[in-house]
């Protein structure tokens, strides 16, 4: 029994390691890329769909509307999702309203999908060629629609952008930018390696006519979450297009990290509620044996402690093995995507990422979650 624990272990583990080497090749890629300074003059429109962001709207409001590129060009859509707090009512009556158009969807009808029910009424309602979508609690550097629109060259479908959290404080708010960013920089290097899995619906744009050739959300209208990632695996498998991350200073979107535990896991319980239902059935395995890998050195670490040396001691080297390498990632990652940032508490995430993984992976696949003050279904 020991020793087909270990051989699992070892088999596991030899597969994180490569999944490790494929991203770290994918960012020397994703380094190497070519943008164009020059860039066609594209129809624009930015998409801001929310639900009860009161608070946050002047923000981004402002953020959106100093924006250096082309105001002929650029149309900023807002869709209120079903907001009690006032939040179109602030929109309505704001100094700079003609700016900007406000949509409203009755997506309270529907017990999925709220969020992309809203997003393609904007998109149907527009005839921009290129589409940003962000969320009303981000904040946007002047130039970000004009740097991420020199990543779009004919061949380009879409482009996914860095996020970063800003406003976390104490420790609870730097272990939430370090593994925030661990996920940006994983994206960006499935992205470069060619195999785009994930991507963050706070800074991304794609081409309407890609989004209409795969039928935009119509086969996932049944999942709340994957508005962004299902779109983009969409577009990287059944249009020429191919899917692009961009890197530049510039384009790196920012937002707010989570203010209490509930909200962090409820947000992490809906990013993992779709991760079994890719259709790329070949990441679906990846993840599982990724989760297989936490699982077992989890076990070995904690049981092997009581019940077998060896295999607390494999436990124990698969995890700073794991460190290591993750740290190598991060770091290329970190210098490439979020240069100036630093990540102070980098071994304290570690401690907390095996168990904070297996914990929302498996709430995930259990399905409801709460979100916005909105009770949803997977």
């Amino acid at each position: 029994m020991m020793i087909a624990f270990l051989i699992l272990l070892l088999l596991a583990f030899i597969n994180y390691v490569l999944f490790l080497l494929f991203i770290y090749r994918g960012l020397g890629r994703i380094k190497k890329q070519k943008i164009n300074n020059e860039t066609k003059k594209f129809k624009v429109a930015v998409i801001i769909p929310f639900r009860n962001e009161r608070v946050n709207l002047p923000i981004v409001v402002e953020s959106l509307t100093k924006q250096s590129y082309d105001k002929n060009l650029t149309e900023l859509i807002f869709v209120d999702d079903g907001s009690s707090d006032g939040s179109k009512e602030l929109l309505e009556s704001h100094p700079l309203v003609n700016r900007f158009k406000i949509l409203t969807v009755d997506a309270e009808k529907s017990k999925t999908a709220q969020k992309k029910i809203a997003i393609t009424k904007a998109i149907y309602q527009t005839e921009a060629e290129i589409i940003f979508i962000t969320d009303a609690d981000c904040t946007h550097n002047e130039n970000w629609i004009t740097e991420m629109l020199k990543y779009f060259s004919e061949e380009t479908g879409f482009v996914s952008g860095p996020v970063v959290f800003t406003n976390g404080s104490g420790l609870f708010g730097e272990l939430q930018k370090i593994e925030f960013a661990g996920i940006q920089i994983a994206a960006a290097g499935l992205i470069g390696a060619g195999k785009p899995a994930t991507c963050s619906a706070a800074n991304i744009a794609f081409r309407k006519e890609a989004f209409l050739e795969v039928g935009g959300y119509e086969d996932n209208l049944n999942l709340s979450s994957g508005d962004d990632e299902f779109l983009m695996q969409k577009i990287h498998s059944k249009t020429k297009y191919k899917v692009k991350f961009a890197t530049a200073k510039n384009v790196v979107v920012r937002t707010r990290a989570n203010k209490t535990l509930k909200d962090f896991l409820n947000q992490r319980r809906r990013w993992a509620s779709k991760s079994l239902l890719y259709e790329n059935k070949a990441l679906v395995v990846e993840l599982f044996l990724i989760f297989l890998f936490y699982l077992f050195t989890l076990l070995a670490i904690t049981v092997g402690a009581f019940v077998s040396l060896e295999i607390f001691l494999a436990g124990i080297l698969a995890f700073f093995i794991k460190w290591f390498l993750e740290y190598l990632v991060v770091n290329r990652g970190r210098r490439l995507l979020f240069p100036g940032e630093k990540f102070k508490a980098f071994f304290v995430a570690e401690l907390l990422h095996i168990p904070y993984i297996l914990i929302a992976s498996v709430l995930g696949v259990l399905g409801n979650f709460e979100w916005k003050g909105r009770k949803v279904k997977r």
